[in-house]
Formats: structure tokens, C-alpha cells, sequence
């Protein structure tokens, strides 16, 4: 009856049979193969057991979002309790045991929340692969890019979080910038793989912070403001918005202070001294220049110094262009009484706007004492002359004013 009921697809009936039997005392002839019968009963519930609890209370979800409060291990700790009683009577069943107690120590770790074990026994799982089935494979890879997206995670924000341009706006500290890290964290990157939108950001948040850092190590600004330029629109990882904010605030300062400094630099007034030459005076540039900077803000003395520069020059080639001299001698005096706030590259055009009402101060006084004929005048008139060379002056009209002046003079 046994035999005929060992092939049916109810192993119950067979366990029926068998205790039934072992209640009746066979018969020796017939014990052996009753315990033979019954090893292969033992070992099949065992298996049967085990692989139903492998494909059951693993964690559950996307990498990134593996929910590990959904693990149950009831059916597994049931399973390997029953099967350590019995004890396995194949390859089989005790590949199948080793790989059940594996996956349990797993998902209590998970449980646990600690990741340090979780690598551990991933680490002890890899080293005996073979013996798991492909559901619980499926399980320890889930566990795997898990562990290595936390990994990587950690080490891109450990990245970003160290190594960028000093804070004080300005003083970028170029030494200071480190690009190893990020390197680092990079290279893991290509290693593993990206497998969650945390680390995708992370990882495009990297490369571009890289890039900048890159630039700005090597003082290449206008590379720097390139990058930045295209960021607009990206969603970067929170990490890295300090550093992109001071970056930003690096490079509009270098943009503020570059775009004055050349402003300053040209469009000046040209020409032989007290002949005013409206058109070699620009003012363009100058006023773009200092519509960026009062936007932007001036976030370093140089550049606020550069500003003020800017504004002053601003009036006083706004003056030359109207020919007001009174407003050019009130910029002038300004100038005068806040010296400190200028930049040295002013000072030449100063220099040449005050020659300049030398001049007509001088012009003016000789024409005076002449029309005077006052010695004392006369005297003091030429004096300014020879101050400012005007018996060399490559005018006619002005040599003669002043050979006139000295005739007269020897006259009287």
C-alpha cells in the first residue's frame, strides 16, 4: 500500500501510512525500508519548507526605497527550526539549510537598520553563491545595490561637503580646493553603477561642482562663469548649494571687478592738452559696467572701491562731454577729498581733467593780464604757463598768447 501510495501528489497519505506503521511494529524485514521511507518523507518536508519560506518576507521596493518594514521571518525561523530537528538528509536539503540560515541573518540586519552587518553577510553570501536559489539570489542582489547605493550615496555627499572655494568672497584660496574626493566618489560611481534619482542628482550634482571647482583652482573664471551660466535649470542636490551660491558670488565679483577695471581703462578723453575732443570721450561701456555692479552688488573693497571710481569718472566724462566745467572742477574736488576710495588707474585721467582747467585757468589769466597790463598779473600768469609747458605747445595760438605775454612784460 505504501509503495502504491509514494508516487501521488499527497505526501500526506504517505506520512499517514508511515505512522501508522511505525504504531504497528512492521516487521523487521520491512523496518529498513520504512526508515528509509520515512528519511525521504523527512527531507522532502524539509525542503519544501525551507524554499516556501525563502520566497516569502524578503524586503521589498526599488533601490533607494528597498522597504525593509515589510521583512517577516516567522515561516523562515519555522522552517530552519524544524529542519535543525530533523536534520537533512541531502546535498540538497543542507545547501538549501545554510542558504535559509544566510537570508535569515540577513533580514534580521536589515531589520536592525545596520549596514555595516548587512555588507558583512553579503560578503559571507558572495563567497557561497552556489548555494542559494535563485530567489533568494534575487534577494541578496536587492540587499547588494541597496548597501552600494547607500555607499555611494554617503561618499558623494561626503564629497560635496569638503573641498570647495573659501567662503569669503573674493579670496577663492585656490590651495584650499580639493577635486581627490569627488574623484573618488566619481569613480565609485562608474564602479557600481547609479541605480536611485538620489544618487543620479548626487552624481550630476559631481560633475558639475567638479568642473567649477576645477576652474576655479586654476583661476579660470570665465570658465567657472561658463559652468554656472549652464547649471540654470538643473535641480541640484542640496548638498552642494552653499558652494554653487559662493561660487556664484566668486565669479560675479571677478565679472564686476573685470568689467570696470576695462570700462576705466578706455574711453577717456584724448587729444592735445586744453583742446576738448568730445568724441574720444565714451561713456557706454562705463555706464553697462556700472549697471552690473549696482545690480550684482560689490561684495569685496576692491570692487566697491572700483564702483565708486567708476561713478566718479562717470561724471566727470559726462562734464567733458557737455563742456561743464563748473561740474568737471566740483568732480575734481570730490575726488580730492576722498582719495582713499579711488583705484590708482584713475588717477591719469584725473590728472589730465585737472590739466585741463589748468589750462583755461591759464589761458584766461594771461589773456587778463594782458588785457590788464599789470606786471604782478602778468608775472603770475606766466608762471602758470611755465607749469604747464604752454611755450611749447604744439598750438600756435597758444605759443603766441604766451610770447605776447612775455614781450609785454619786458615792456613794462
Amino acid at each position: 500500500m505504501l509503495r502504491n501510495t509514494w508516487n501521488l501528489p499527497a505526501p500526506d497519505s504517505v506520512e499517514a501510512i508511515l505512522q501508522e506503521q511505525r504504531l504497528e511494529k512492521p516487521h523487521e524485514l520491512a523496518a529498513a525500508e520504512m526508515s528509509l521511507l520515512q528519511d525521504e518523507v523527512e527531507n522532502r518536508h524539509m525542503v519544501v519548507s525551507l524554499s516556501k519560506a525563502l520566497a516569502l518576507g524578503a524586503a521589498r521596493g526599488g533601490v533607494g526605497e528597498l522597504d525593509v518594514a515589510c521583512i517577516d521571518v516567522s515561516e523562515l525561523d519555522t522552517a530552519i527550526a524544524d529542519a535543525l530537528q530533523l536534520g537533512p538528509k541531502t546535498d540538497d536539503a543542507e545547501r538549501l539549510l545554510s542558504a535559509a540560515k544566510l537570508i535569515r541573518r540577513l533580514r534580521g540586519v536589515l531589520m536592525a537598520g545596520n549596514w555595516q552587518w548587512v555588507a558583512s553577510v553579503l560578503a559571507e553570501a558572495r563567497d557561497a553563491k552556489q548555494i542559494f536559489p535563485p530567489v533568494s539570489l534575487r534577494e541578496l542582489q536587492a540587499a547588494q545595490d541597496e548597501l552600494d547605493n547607500r555607499t555611494l550615496v554617503s561618499t558623494l555627499v561626503s564629497a560635496l561637503s569638503r573641498g570647495g572655494a573659501a567662503t569669503t568672497i573674493g579670496d577663492v584660496n585656490a590651495g584650499g580646493i580639493q577635486l581627490a574626493a569627488i574623484d573618488e566618489a566619481l569613480a565609485q560611481a562608474r564602479a557600481v553603477g547609479v541605480k536611485s534619482a538620489e544618487a543620479t542628482q548626487l552624481v550630476m550634482t559631481a560633475h558639475m561642482i567638479r568642473g567649477i571647482r576645477a576652474a576655479l583652482k586654476a583661476g579660470n573664471f570665465e570658465e567657472a562663469r561658463t559652468l554656472l551660466e549652464g547649471m540654470e535649470g538643473n535641480v541640484l542636490a542640496s548638498q552642494a548649494a552653499d558652494e554653487v551660491q559662493f561660487a556664484r558670488l566668486h565669479v560675479d565679483n571677478w565679472s564686476i571687478i573685470a568689467e570696470l577695471t576695462a570700462a576705466l581703462g578706455a574711453g577717456s578723453h584724448e587729444g592735445v592738452l586744453g583742446e576738448l575732443n568730445a568724441h574720444t570721450v565714451q561713456i557706454a561701456r562705463l555706464d553697462v559696467a556700472i549697471s552690473h555692479a549696482l545690480e550684482g552688488g560689490c561684495h569685496t573693497v576692491e570692487a566697491r572701491h572700483l564702483l565708486a571710481s567708476a561713478l566718479l569718472v562717470r561724471r566727470l566724462r559726462g562734464a567733458l562731454l557737455d563742456a561743464n566745467y563748473a561740474q568737471l572742477e566740483s568732480v575734481l574736488a570730490e575726488a580730492a577729498r576722498e582719495p582713499a576710495v579711488l583705484v590708482p588707474r584713475v588717477e591719469a585721467e584725473l590728472r589730465d581733467a585737472r590739466a585741463l582747467l589748468a589750462f583755461r585757468e591759464a589761458m584766461a589769466s594771461l589773456s587778463a593780464a594782458l588785457e590788464a597790463q599789470d606786471e604782478g598779473k602778468l608775472v603770475d600768469a606766466l608762471a602758470r604757463a611755465a607749469r604747464l609747458g604752454l611755450a611749447d605747445h604744439p598750438t600756435a595760438s597758444v605759443r603766441s598768447l604766451v610770447e605776447t605775454a612775455t614781450l609785454t612784460l619786458g615792456r613794462i
